[in-house]
């Protein structure tokens, strides 16, 4: 089989991958994709409650910078953490045909990701209402991030979910991780407040140059290009690492599964 064939093959894979995660995330819901809105909302709101209001952060666009951290970090947290059961989930399929499994993590993060194209109207409406400044490089901007954070969350969630099939300890490991990397990374608050002699740990954190690419684009219109630059740079071989580890343990998973 040639590679435009299996590329062909792997894509409408990963198309009823997605759909199929899709139907079963919201069998009886009634309001269904709207959750996708919902959530970082109410999460919004509770924190603006929280730290604009009780503690007084005198924080210029405080809530604008809440939804542009909490958007984006939604797709994060739940493509990593559904992304790291997602093998052991799909068990049966993987038992029963052969077929190329790493699409089954990757089907989780493009679920996510059409969940956050829902929040992007959000984001541009609140921009009008609150009289702020709409941007042209939105256009060039939000295809480059969307792709930039796919490539990026790719070798988390395929390392995750393979790993997870050995040890499952593994998707506990991932939910304490992601609940200390919600601090540690400019959600709630912006990167100015933290201490600079903190600063160079901090950075060490890939999720802080990602939530800075969105808040700068949505709030003052400018693509941090260094950002997009490092996060390439680092993910795209370490992607390649983590597709070939994990295609090197296919062939155990009928054992662990």
């Amino acid at each position: 089989m040639n590679k435009i064939n299996r590329i062909k093959i792997d894509l409408q894979l990963l198309y009823f991958l997605t759909l199929k995660e899709f139907k079963l995330r919201y069998k009886n819901s009634f309001i269904g994709y709207i959750w996708a809105v919902l959530n970082p909302l109410a999460f919004a709101s509770v924190y603006f409650f929280a730290f604009k209001l009780v503690m007084k952060f005198d924080i210029e666009n405080y809530s604008m910078i809440l939804l542009t951290g909490l958007f984006p970090w939604v797709w994060i947290n739940t493509s990593l953490s559904k992304g790291a059961l997602s093998f052991v989930a799909n068990s049966g399929i993987i038992k029963k045909i052969s077929f190329n499994y790493n699409m089954i993590p990757i089907s989780m993060i493009m679920h996510d990701f059409v969940h956050f194209l829902f929040s992007i109207p959000i984001l541009i409406i609140y921009i009008l209402v609150t009289g702020m400044d709409l941007h042209f490089s939105y256009l060039i901007g939000i295809p480059i991030l969307l792709i930039t954070q796919i490539i990026m969350l790719i070798p988390f969630v395929t390392i995750l979910s393979t790993f997870n099939v050995f040890i499952r300890d593994v998707e506990y490991l991932t939910s304490v991780a992601l609940s200390l990397l919600f601090f540690l990374t400019p959600i709630v608050y912006p990167i100015d407040i933290v201490p600079e002699k903190f600063l160079h740990i901090y950075m060490l954190n890939p999720f802080v140059y990602l939530i800075e690419l969105w808040r700068e684009l949505f709030l003052n219109g400018k693509i941090i290009f260094k950002n997009v630059f490092i996060i390439l740079s680092v993910f795209v071989p370490f992607s390649i690492i983590c597709r070939k580890i994990a295609k090197s343990q296919y062939k155990r998973f009928s054992e662990y599964l």
